[in-house]
């Protein structure tokens, strides 16, 4: 296709062409440099329209509730990962240590046993008949 005609774009901008038309006419700018900048520069030439009365404070507003809204999004999502990402890494500290129970439970067995008669060895040879202060 040859390139655009000032025409050509204006009716392309104005949605006077049929949908074939500006596939074609589109497809045409995305390959071609100066028909892109021919199209940059007659659509900003294109007249201005005011927004109604209030409208720019309302939607500022409502983008700011929304962004407000998104980032509570991912800030939730984020802290939810987090939970996730620490329940698996306790509770495969806590599987890995079920797993090693029974090869630790003959020492820990011992330990405990040896810790209760020295308990008791003490409180035999003195605590309880140790003499009362006067």
């Amino acid at each position: 296709m040859n390139c655009l005609s000032y025409d050509q774009i204006d009716a392309l901008l104005c949605g006077t062409t049929s949908a074939q038309e500006q596939i074609t006419m589109l497809e045409h700018v995305s390959l071609c440099d100066s028909c892109a900048e021919a199209l940059a520069l007659q659509t900003d030439q294109l007249p201005r329209v005011e927004p109604p009365k209030g409208m720019i404070p309302q939607v500022l507003s409502e983008t700011h509730i929304k962004s407000k809204q998104e980032s509570l999004a991912r800030y939730s999502l984020r802290v939810i990962a987090a939970m996730a990402a620490a329940l698996i890494l306790l509770f495969s500290g806590a599987f890995s240590f079920l797993l090693d129970l029974p090869k630790q439970l003959p020492e820990l067995q011992q330990s405990i046993q040896s810790s209760i008669t020295e308990f008791f060895d003490f409180t035999q040879g003195g605590l309880f008949n140790a003499p009362k202060p006067q």
